[in-house]
């Protein structure tokens, strides 16, 4: 069902990370045995360097005693990555004589062909004025996958380990993270604590698994009330999504967004717009993109309080002082779905004609204005 599809993106959203996870595809089998054993983490020993072979830059057989090394996990479909390179280029200007980038492609393919390193040798020969660090390919035996993102537990990228100059790993985590850059400089001053970086790390790794558990028992009750929705079963619905609240307290606003959707598409109308309102009040109020989430999840459907969605959007317009193009595009669309054809066209323009407004997104409203323009003829 639709909705079916709706819950299940949300459910993604709601354990939302900086980093794009691996599909499951890619060797999840062997998660249970990985889990048993400790995991790769801060202070310990780097596995050595396996890769199939290197595409960019001189190859690097062995850590250098003395020298600072960065294996930085990456796949030519990961959006994360690709915007993060030229960052990386930065890092590695900066650090040239002191520390050697690589960038590891991994995760390229879920099954590799021969001519998946082609694949990935045109993406280096297009993109080589961002990627001005050495790059290496895993390949299809996947060692560095295995050596270091499996046994680190680490299941999206990009991914970064930092190897200092006696070979232990000294950061593992997202290239974006201040404490990326921030952990080189400590290395070639002198002045990197190993024994608190450890503790850092693991620390915040139990705790990202703590939360991992919470959003997995709030995902599982959030797939019962979609069940229940479906089934007819509105009360039972919404005590699996109070259940789920409870469960994940971290994510009950997005519950809560659901629950308004689950409500119109039930025919509850008043329950929903009762939800939608708390929310304006509350956790929304100074929000512009929790607003721009409610007037959009009134005024789809044809089942929404329309007045409830304008307030929502003309508020997250007002937050954003009319300078956001996703906040203009909302309001327009609420105006649409009211019948306020010109004011939603004109609306629409507005957003298009925003400096920020520009690639797909523009592309996107264009489409979206276009099709408005040829239904109002």
């Amino acid at each position: 069902m639709k909705s079916t599809r709706i819950i299940a993106s949300l459910i993604a959203a709601c354990a939302l990370t900086a980093a794009v996870p691996v599909p499951s595809a890619f060797g999840q089998e062997t998660k249970a045995a990985e889990e048993a054993k400790a995991p790769l983490t801060v202070g310990d020993r780097a596995p050595a360097i396996a890769v199939e072979s290197f595409l960019k830059g001189e190859p690097v057989k062995e850590f250098a005693s003395g020298h600072i090394y960065v294996m930085e996990f990456w796949a030519t479909w990961c959006g994360p990555c690709i915007r993060g390179m030229p960052h990386l280029t930065e890092v590695q200007a900066k650090f040239k004589d002191k520390a050697t980038i690589i960038g590891v492609n991994v995760w390229e393919e879920r099954e590799y062909k021969p001519e998946t390193v082609d694949k990935v040798k045109k993406f280096i020969a297009d993109n080589t004025e961002k990627m001005g660090y050495t790059v290496a390919y895993d390949g299809s035996a996947k060692a560095m996958d295995l050596g270091y993102m499996k046994a680190a537990q680490r299941n999206g990228i990009p991914c970064a380990f930092i190897i200092d100059g006696e070979g232990r790993i000294a950061f593992i985590g997202h290239p974006a993270n201040e404490a990326f850059e921030g952990t080189i400089q400590q290395l070639v001053d002198g002045k990197f604590d190993m024994a608190a970086a450890k503790t850092s790390y693991e620390t915040s790794q139990a705790e990202e698994r703590a939360a991992r558990a919470k959003r997995e028992a709030s995902g599982k009750l959030m797939r019962e009330a979609q069940e229940h929705f479906d089934g007819g079963r509105v009360d039972e619905g919404l005590a699996s999504l109070d259940a789920a609240v409870a469960a994940d307290p971290g994510s009950r606003v997005q519950i809560e967004l659901r629950k308004i959707r689950l409500l119109l598409d039930a025919g509850r109308t008043d329950p929903a717009s009762s939800v939608a309102k708390k929310l304006m009040d509350t956790d929304a109020k100074d929000n512009w993109n929790m607003l721009a989430s409610i007037s959009r999840t009134l005024s789809t459907g044809g089942k929404g309080d329309l007045n409830l969605s304008l307030q929502a959007a003309e508020r997250a317009v007002e937050l954003t002082k009319g300078e956001n193009p996703s906040a203009l595009a909302c309001l327009a669309g609420c105006r649409w779905a009211r019948g306020e054809k010109q004011a939603a066209i004109d609306t629409q323009q507005k957003a298009i004609d925003l400096p920020a407004t520009e690639g797909q997104m523009k592309e996107a409203l264009q489409k979206t204005l276009d099709k408005w323009k040829a239904e109002q003829k």
